[in-house]
């Protein structure tokens, strides 16, 4: 008997579209409870042709009916050769010998460099073993552990189907069987990916007689979505690339054969579209599934699917041409967790362009920057143009204000445009007095002016340290690794470099002049760290939190920090894990190694790195000890598919509190000019009193997070319509993202950082704050209008204002406003045609959103 027949008693035919069928054995009635509500979200994940990322439209949630079509209709959004490995039914039952298969697979896939999806069944973690469940309470932690991520495959591996309700299913049963797993993933879950997959990839409700999860309507994903429980998960994810590993098992096929067969499932050509007869080319990428449980019931507790594994990695990374690489889940276009960023917005139009010429030259493109130059608290953007450094500053609005010449006298005309000097241009607080400051190296050295109101200052600070005469124009390996930071903690600015000898040397500040550096590190010395995909990576930045700037470089495994001793660098470790390394491609373009940034991206103090890979924005979050949880906050924009590989753009990435709430956005210059999207913030929670999303302890800020994307039943949006006491109804006409829809809405505090630190400005009576909601316009004229009311639970609406959008596609308006008094208050944004007004105007395709939050 196989594993799957000892599972249950259905039998199905071997096709495309099929996980190996299971059903649940006997249930343990203590184990089928539902548990206490949670904040959840699903999505469904279709890997049919999607639209091109740059149209803004997005393959997670549910599907629309232009996705559904046959299981074999697929073509992920991934690059060429570009895959994600998933498994599904483990952990496996352990080997006579104590092994487990699953943990061997984590822990070849992590010595490999490939982060992988684990779709466990909850009973195999859960305490129980009965033959079919196993008792691996641990196994979560472990896989955590190793770098890769766990996510849901049901309880008891549940035909879900059968469950429906409309098909005679107990009430609530599907939710209940993906709740009671989900409670046991969720304190191994930090990243905000909550991942789901249908066991036998059997969502049910769908046109083609209820048999494939991968190209079903939405009906059982819209059950689940619009239940407070489920929320926050993303699924059903599907797979692009199946050879059926349980059937080649049951057939006797080895596990070097049944590689092959994956192999060959990946290289022939599929079916494009089935009534026409179309053919298109191979897939070789998107989502591979296997499973870490061995598939065989002779074959459990053994081997054989480790094996598999190894040889199909083995084969993959032999394949001659362009190479394998392997990513997240989450790398995939359109799949966003609890924590992902917002749609980019544009902050500047003209300046910055391509149409102001700034993709010409890197001596251009290859200076933009973020600091905070008039000391506001919001870094402010500047660039290195024909005429010299153009600065645009950042409005309270959360926009740029007009640009202007800050400073003539590194022009081109005066010798600064080659990129040995353009490009090691700096922004940093030199002289400690809250500003930004401009440096930049010049024939002499290295030069640094004073931020004025206005300009900087046209003398200069001298550290003729870096000069040509020292050999720092010799090559991009010296120049390109010159960084500015405070890295003896006296509150200087600092500047630091790889010099000749390969030595990491240090010119210090003292508030009048730099001393002659000196040397702080001597680990960095091997000729392989003058390749510009690590030499050019180097980055000053406090990554534990003590007041001093630390040492931090891309190498062949991943990111290595050196802490700073105050007088020296130590030895440099690893702080990644499977992340920014050779093996998933950051050494294959100036895009990808030079956007490599760091800066406080999550608001605890420390510095966070991020960068651009081929599908979008990637981050991993400091400890103090080592980057975690790395994450793609943002998937829908600056992929290579969106025009982002070139170095004009990719590279240009920076990180920078450009709204002032003390959390490191995210900014790149575009075609059109600068991008950024704000960095996620505090998240509410689903309040099942007030019925919208609730901070209810005090904070700086309060945001919505993902959970109001969507408008009301069209998506739909999670726990809709999402307004206090669910007394305004959204639209239901039209579709997601070509008609409009409320996307977020956040409140965050409006202060000065050099007059009152930021954690004394909380959602108090009397402070001053910011409304920020980011929307999607279907045309222009649409209007968004914010509202505010001091008393959540009884709210009479007052108007901050109306923004009339002047173009369709995203857009972030902002109104300011002082808090009054009131415990807990509330915020509402109107998005809705011209022709209505007021707080609850109706109308087919308005979008209200309320946010409520708790007031000091």
């Amino acid at each position: 008997m196989t594993q799957h027949e000892a599972w249950g008693r259905r039998t199905q035919v071997i096709g495309e579209g099929s996980d190996h069928p299971q059903t649940r054995p006997h249930t343990n009635p203590m184990k089928i409870l539902l548990l206490t509500p949670l904040l959840l979200s699903v999505a469904c994940i279709q890997s049919a042709p999607a639209k091109e990322a740059e149209t803004a439209s997005r393959t997670d949630r549910v599907l629309t009916h232009e996705q559904i079509g046959h299981p074999y209709q697929q073509n992920s959004p991934l690059p060429y050769r570009t895959v994600a490995l998933t498994f599904d039914d483990g952990p496996d039952v352990d080997h006579a010998d104590g092994g487990n298969t699953s943990v061997m697979i984590a822990e070849y896939l992590q010595q490999q460099g490939i982060r992988a999806t684990f779709f466990v069944n909850g009973c195999r973690i859960d305490g129980i073993s009965d033959g079919k469940c196993f008792d691996r309470p641990d196994f979560p932690g472990q896989v955590v552990a190793l770098g890769h991520r766990v996510a849901n495959h049901t309880y008891f591996h549940e035909d879900l189907p059968s469950h429906d309700p409309n098909d005679g299913g107990a009430p609530g049963a599907q939710a209940a069987t993906i709740h009671n797993t989900q409670v046991l993933l969720d304190p191994h879950i930090s990243d905000g990916m909550y991942f789901f997959r249908a066991p036998g990839d059997k969502w049910g409700q769908d046109p083609h007689n209820g048999e494939n999860a991968c190209d079903g309507s939405a009906a059982v994903a819209n059950y689940l979505r619009n239940d407070p429980l489920l929320s926050k998960m993303a699924g059903p994810f599907c797979f692009d690339w199946d050879a059926h590993d349980w059937a080649c098992a049951e057939l006797g096929g080895t596990p070097a054969a049944c590689a092959d067969s994956y192999i060959y499932e990946g290289e022939r050509p599929y079916v494009a579209n089935p009534d026409a007869g179309t053919v298109a080319g191979p897939r070789e990428r998107g989502i591979l599934q296997l499973h870490d449980a061995s598939p065989v019931a002779g074959l459990a507790g053994t081997t054989w699917s480790y094996d598999l594994v190894v040889s199909l990695v083995t084969k993959l990374k032999a394949k001659s041409g362009t190479p394998y690489v392997f990513v997240p889940l989450d790398a995939i276009p359109g799949v966003r967790g609890t924590l992902s960023f917002p749609s980019p917005t544009n902050w500047t139009t003209t300046y910055l362009s391509d149409a102001d010429l700034w993709n010409t030259d890197i001596g251009y493109h290859g200076t933009v920057r973020l600091g905070d130059i008039n000391g506001d608290g919001r870094a402010d953007v500047c660039g290195r143009g024909s005429a010299g450094l153009r600065c645009a500053l950042s409005n309270a609005d959360g926009s740029m204000g007009a640009e202007a010449l800050w400073l003539s006298i590194v022009s081109d005309t005066l010798g600064y445009k080659p990129r040995e000097y353009s490009t090691t241009f700096q922004l940093a607080d030199i002289d400690n007095d809250g500003k930004a400051d401009a440096c930049i190296r010049a024939v002499d050295g290295y030069l640094c002016f004073k931020a004025l109101t206005g300009g900087f200052q046209t003398s200069a600070w001298p550290s003729t340290s870096f000069s040509n005469a020292n050999g720092w124009n010799a090559a991009e390996a010296r120049h390109g690794s010159i960084r500015v930071g405070d890295v003896d903690g006296n509150g200087y600015g600092d500047i630091c470099g790889r010099d000749a000898n390969g030595k990491i040397v240090c010119s210090l500040f003292n508030g009048t002049t730099f001393a002659a550096a000196g040397e702080w590190s001597s680990a960095f010395t091997a000729s392989s760290w003058s390749q510009p995909e690590y030499a050019t990576t180097f980055q000053l930045a406090k990554v534990n939190n003590d007041n001093l700037a630390d040492l931090c470089v891309r190498g062949p495994d991943g990111i290595l920090c050196a802490l700073s001793t105050g007088s020296g660098f130590g030895t440099p470790s690893l702080w990644t894990q499977m992340a920014f390394d050779d093996a998933s491609g950051w050494a294959t373009s100036p895009s990808r190694y030079k956007s490599i940034k760091l800066g406080d991206v999550d608001g605890d103090g420390n510095a966070d790195v991020c960068g651009r890979h081929s599908t979008g924005i990637v981050c991993a979050f400091s400890t103090g000890t080592s980057f975690r949880n790395y994450r793609y906050v943002l998937n829908t924009n600056f992929g290579d598919a969106s025009n982002w590989s070139g170095e004009e753009y990719g590279a240009t990435l920076a990180l920078g509190d450009v709204n002032g709430d003390s959390y490191a956005d995210v900014c790149a210059r575009a075609a059109a000019g600068l991008t950024c999207m704000p960095a996620t913030t505090r998240l509410a929670e689903f309040d099942p009193v007030l019925k919208v999303g609730y901070c209810s302890t005090v904070g700086t800020a309060c945001d919505s997070g993902s959970f109001y994307e969507g408008r009301g039943v069209v998506h739909p949006e999670a726990n809709q319509p999402n307004t206090l006491q669910g007394t305004c109804a959204d639209g239901a006409s039209g579709d997601y993202l070509s008609e409009p829809s409320i996307e977020r809405v956040r409140v965050t505090t409006v202060d000065n950082p050099v007059i009152t630190p930021r954690v004394d400005r909380e959602l108090a009576v009397g402070e001053s704050v910011r409304v920020e909601v980011s929307a999607y316009a279907s045309a222009a004229g649409e209007q968004l209008e914010i509202f505010r009311a001091a008393n959540a639970s009884s709210p009479t609406w007052v108007s901050l204002g109306t923004t009339t959008l002047s173009s369709a596609g995203y857009a972030w308006v902002t109104k300011t406003y002082t808090l009054p008094s009131g415990t807990t208050q509330a915020v509402r944004a109107v998005l809705r045609p011209s022709t209505l007004s007021g707080a609850c105007p109706g109308g087919s395709t308005t979008d209200v959103d309320d946010l409520a939050f708790h007031v000091k």
